[in-house]
């Protein structure tokens, strides 16, 4: 099956198109130098002060916290084993 294109005659008239309606914001411009520079200097700025406030104090509790006991024996198993081992503690005595 084939199909042929034919052209509107000469003297039909012309699609019409719909009503886009009222326009929501202002019109789109052109980016400054000033924008520009803030596109880039605030994350970067964000970056910095999120940096300052996760390396501040890092060292900080000097001792072993919960996660850091259990979490790291299963993770140690994880790598060995390849799969999700149930680890159990072993009572003393």
């Amino acid at each position: 099956m084939t199909q042929t294109v034919v052209p509107p005659p000469a003297d039909a008239p012309p699609p019409v198109r719909p009503d886009p309606g009222p326009r929501i914001g202002p019109p789109i411009v052109r980016a400054t130098g000033s924008d520009r520079f803030w596109g880039w200097a605030g994350p970067l700025l964000v970056t910095l002060v999120g940096g300052v406030q996760r390396f501040t104090g890092l060292g900080r509790p000097h001792k072993l916290v919960f996660d850091e006991v259990y979490y790291v024996k299963a993770g140690v198993a994880y790598l060995r084993s390849g799969y999700d081992l149930a680890t159990r503690s072993v009572a003393p005595g």
